[in-house]
């Protein structure tokens, strides 16, 4: 960076102001973004919608997948249904 470039800042206030404008940006990121540890992988939701399902409504659709693989918001065939019932009351 050139003086001519921030003419009306000086090198000294450049030299706090940059560290926090990046800290700054790090940080929104990260608050953007919700990061989390672990991450939330999707056989996490997978498993949720059907027990979030069977709380909800009394059924075990998969609510996450409706329109990707025809007929599966109206019921669940993939799992065994008693592990939803656990993971729903858990």
């Amino acid at each position: 960076m050139s003086r001519k470039t921030f003419a009306f800042i000086s090198l000294k206030t450049l030299s706090w102001i940059l560290p926090f404008l990046l800290a700054l940006l790090f940080v929104w990121i990260l608050y953007n973004d919700r990061l989390e540890f672990p991450p939330v992988w999707p056989d996490e939701v997978l498993f949720f919608s059907p027990s979030q399902d069977f709380v909800e409504f009394g059924t075990l659709r998969t609510r996450v997948l409706e329109g990707l693989i025809p007929g599966m918001e109206e019921t669940t065939l993939w799992m065994p249904p008693l592990y939803f019932f656990p993971v729903a009351f858990g």
